[in-house]
């Protein structure tokens, strides 16, 4: 099967920042950031260091991966992508509650998100989202939602090329709901599984290459 990298440079330019935007988060946020995110399951991306990781690598891995089977295909060896996989790298919470089964929530949290920039809605990118997360002084439920926003959106969502962000996060988690119980890695992976784009006889991979470096 035929395998090609569609707008490499635009797309490498945003990954790039997507990649950037959760290490500053975590790494110049003035909170006790470690606790944190211990306490919600995600401690093992604290730490996280990508600024060693090439472009060179990138073109091997999307070269390597099979987007039929969601395996990465090397010389002697294959690498299924599954959730166990997902878990075994990012060490985040896997089984639990679908995300996507929950219901949306009714009220005023995507309001009380949106009035936290001073930028259109469809002009907020997640690089607006780790600034937030940065300038933060305590943990409550609004520093919870954009961090899960920012990872989600690094790690899993890719819809489009241009940044926009996906709320799917922000419309399902409620302020009493446990993070931890929901499966994560299960909806990284049907978020990648989502991203690999059709035509004719050609598959083509549009999801984060970032996560492709991480699987491997």
């Amino acid at each position: 099967m035929e395998f090609r990298i569609i707008n490499m440079t635009v797309h490498e330019a945003v990954l790039k920042l997507l990649e950037v935007a959760v290490v500053k988060a975590i790494n110049d946020c003035q909170v006790d950031m470690e606790s944190f995110l211990n306490n919600i399951g995600f401690g093992s991306l604290y730490g996280l260091n990508i600024g060693d990781l090439h472009s060179r690598l990138n073109h091997f891995l999307l070269k390597s991966f099979d987007c039929d089977s969601f395996c990465m295909k090397l010389n002697h060896r294959s690498i299924m992508v599954d959730s166990k996989r997902v878990h075994d790298m990012f060490g985040i919470p896997v089984g639990g509650t679908p995300l996507l089964s929950l219901e949306e929530t009714e009220g005023d949290v995507l309001t009380n998100w949106l009035a936290q920039f001073d930028l259109d809605p469809k002009k907020i990118r997640v690089t607006n989202i780790a600034e937030l997360i940065v300038k933060a002084t305590n943990i409550d439920f609004m520093l919870k939602m954009n961090f899960l926003l920012l990872v989600t959106n690094t790690l899993a969502k890719n819809e489009t090329k241009n940044g926009d962000v996906s709320l799917d996060v922000l419309k399902r988690i409620r302020e009493d709901f446990l993070v931890q119980s929901i499966d994560w890695c299960g909806y990284i992976l049907d978020s990648h599984k989502n991203s690999t784009n059709s035509k004719g006889v050609d598959h083509f991979y549009n999801g984060p290459v970032f996560f492709l470096r991480v699987v491997l």
